[in-house]
């Protein structure tokens, strides 16, 4: 009986298929599609992996650059065009692509917070082997987060060796909202004395430190650096003038003075107005004398390099009143500088701003190789104010406390943004 049985099966099985080549045929021609359509999906993950990775740059790059526009302009209007400009220029096609721009992040930790910025880049690619098993198209997207911070340090002592390269003595007195960073490795690398006081946001030192009275409590052992401005490359776009005068106002006297290379040294006693734009000293030095009253917008200072000689400084003597704003577009490769002394210049310059002297200079000083001195009740009248320099020495009764860091805005190198998701 089950002989019988098995031969039945046997004979039906051979009028359906007909033999075992057609079973073969027939097999072959129902796995077949399945077998191109998984070798093709491979192939088609393959590249849609090459996409993704080619997205996530994209989104990474336009995170970094809206968070960095967010910080730079202190709106949210400007932060999608400047998050589509470094999408452009890493591989973005707004033929095939999509960007998505969040303020706040609209999902992840970073969820609702508004110093983010979210990017979401979408690609539509076609299924080029695998549609067989799924639709003719796929999309593939990539994600970033980016968070956008200032350096809200506003006193950069940068000498690495000296004793005291942050000093303040006698009755002067320090009060910032912003922060202090004593780059000196020495056991007393910051030191304050005398009947004033020191007080920041934030106080660090490589070396030590001894004070008398200060607050915030300093920060010691903390890591040595170059220069916050490493990445500047000195001016451009020089005038195309050149004066080789030593020009002296006297008391009483009125100059306009234009942008030009001044090979003589500026001596003001009355009143001078500076024209927008960048001034040259070369080997020679600016002084505003106790009677002087100067004032000038969008403009910048630079001293060159040139005999490394005292006289090549820029001091402000007691008496005047000196209101001075940087420019801050990049027509000179000066964003945000006011003044600038050349990090070639050798050690043997001082500048001084002392003796009561009203000052609201507005910018950076940037005098990386040379001293700065605050004395004899010099005051600042400004809060967007940044100052560095090889050795800061505040002494007298001087009274600083406008300093608030925000001249750091002005200048993309000390605006800085990371990636948080």
């Amino acid at each position: 009986m089950f002989s019988q049985l098995k031969a039945s099966l046997k004979q039906r099985s051979r009028a359906f298929l007909g033999d075992k080549r057609g079973a073969v045929l027939i097999y072959t021609a129902l796995a077949t599609p399945v077998f191109i359509g998984t070798v093709g999906l491979s192939v088609d993950v393959a590249g849609w992996q090459a996409q993704k990775r080619q997205l996530q740059t994209i989104a990474d790059a336009a995170a970094i650059g809206g968070a960095l526009e967010r910080i730079r302009s202190g709106t949210a209007g400007s932060v999608s065009p400047a998050a589509e400009v470094d999408a452009l220029t890493n591989g973005y096609n707004a033929s095939i692509d999509t960007l998505v721009v969040n303020i706040p992040p609209q999902s992840g930790i970073r969820l609702g917070m508004t110093d983010s910025v979210e990017v979401i880049v979408r690609r539509e690619t076609p299924t080029l082997f695998s549609h067989i098993l799924m639709p003719d198209t796929a999309f593939v997207s990539a994600r970033a987060v980016a968070i956008g911070d200032i350096n809200d340090t506003c006193m950069w002592s940068l000498n690495k060796t000296k004793q005291s390269a942050f000093k303040v003595s006698g009755a002067a007195v320090v009060d910032l909202a912003c922060g202090i960073f004593d780059n000196s490795d020495d056991a007393d690398a910051l030191t304050q004395s005398g009947a004033g006081c020191l007080s920041a946001t934030v106080i660090k030192t490589v070396g030590g430190y001894g004070a008398d009275c200060v607050s915030v409590e300093p920060y010691v052992d903390a890591a040595q650096i170059n220069d916050p401005l490493e990445g500047f490359q000195g001016p451009t776009n020089p005038p195309s003038c050149t004066n080789s005068d030593n020009i002296t106002v006297n008391s009483g006297d009125f100059l306009q003075l234009t942008p030009c290379i001044y090979t003589g040294k500026l001596t003001v006693h009355g009143t001078v107005d500076f024209d927008p734009g960048l001034y040259v000293f070369d080997g020679a030095g600016i002084t505003f004398g106790g009677t002087s009253v100067v004032t000038g917008d969008e403009v910048h200072f630079y001293l060159t390099e040139n005999n490394d000689s005292p006289s090549e400084s820029f001091d402000i003597n007691g008496g005047a009143d000196v209101t001075l704003t940087a420019g801050i577009t990049d027509a000179h490769n000066m964003a945000g500088i006011l003044i600038y002394h050349d990090r070639n210049a050798g050690t043997n310059v001082t500048h001084s701003l002392t003796g009561g002297a009203a000052m609201d200079l507005e910018g950076i000083l940037y005098f990386p190789t040379t001293d700065v001195k605050f004395a004899g009740g010099s005051s600042f009248d400004v809060s967007a104010t940044m100052l560095v320099a090889d050795e800061i020495d505040i002494t007298g009764n001087t009274n600083l406390g406008d300093f608030d860091g925000s001249a750091t805005e002005t200048n993309t190198l000390l605006i800085e943004a990371r990636l948080a998701e």
